[in-house]
């Protein structure tokens, strides 16, 4: 989980569950994250957001970027990414 300012970068994040979202990585909170060259795969939640779950608040930026989110699962119709648009 991130929820305060977070760079991540050339990150692999596999083989994870998560009770909740975000089964591979939840960003959440107010502060900046920049996400690159990640590969988010083969992770699991309980609701939603297999892989990743951005859940933010407005005037929070998350940028991601050159990445990979594939092959994840959750029992919603967001099993790879639940995020704002």
């Amino acid at each position: 989980m991130i929820s305060g300012n977070a760079d991540l970068y050339n990150v692999t994040i596999a083989g994870n569950t998560a009770a909740g979202r975000g089964g591979g990585l939840l960003v959440q909170g107010m502060a900046a994250k920049f996400l690159a060259n990640l590969t988010i795969a083969a992770n699991a939640s309980a609701t939603s957001g297999g892989g990743l779950c951005v859940d933010t608040v407005e005037g929070s930026e998350t940028i991601l970027s050159n990445s990979i989110i594939a092959t994840n699962i959750s029992p919603d119709a967001s099993p790879d990414v639940l995020a704002p648009v």
